[in-house]
């Protein structure tokens, strides 16, 4: 079977960028207009973000948003 390769939303770079910035969620919050709950639901994978928050929180972070994806392969 053929593979497919596509980007899906990685909940541990989002995570890992916002703390490698030193910022707790609620300061991600602040910045990025996105309440902090929704933040943390994201952070721990119960979420998916749309695409218009995750270039939010991209941006909120200096970062592009692909930068918050990773390539899954699937099988087709």
């Amino acid at each position: 079977m053929p593979n497919l390769v596509i980007e899906r939303f990685d909940p541990s770079r989002l995570r890992g960028l916002r703390q490698a910035r030193g910022w707790s969620q609620s300061e991600l919050a602040r910045r990025s207009g996105i309440v902090r709950p929704a933040i943390s639901n994201y952070e721990a994978g119960k979420r998916e973000p749309t695409d218009r928050v995750l270039a939010v929180l991209a941006a909120a972070l200096d970062f592009e948003a692909d930068d918050l994806k990773q390539a899954v392969k699937v099988s087709v």
